[in-house]
């Protein structure tokens, strides 16, 4: 169930309605806390509406979660590499 949560997030992410995205990744998370996915696409969503301290502190708990083993998919990590991007500049 909290898959359905994190990919319905990323068509929400993916069709700009940001506010939406971030509901549906915290009931994911709810759901199975410490998931990866949810917590990139949510980081990302809050960067994308402008949010970017949010998303920095987001990118912290994130990286420390990533010491520990995790299953990460290659459309996470490439957004994980797209939002370190985006809240360095």
């Amino acid at each position: 169930m909290p898959d359905y949560y994190d990919t319905r997030g990323q068509i929400l992410l993916r069709s700009g309605k940001f506010d939406q995205a971030v509901r549906d990744f915290d009931q994911a998370l709810t759901l199975q806390p410490g998931m990866i996915g949810p917590l990139v696409g949510k980081a990302q969503a809050m960067s994308q509406s402008g949010k970017k301290t949010q998303a920095g502190n987001l990118l912290k708990q994130i990286d420390g979660l990533m010491t520990q083993p995790h299953d990460i998919s290659a459309y996470s990590r490439k957004q994980l590499d797209g939002l370190r991007a985006s809240i360095a500049e």
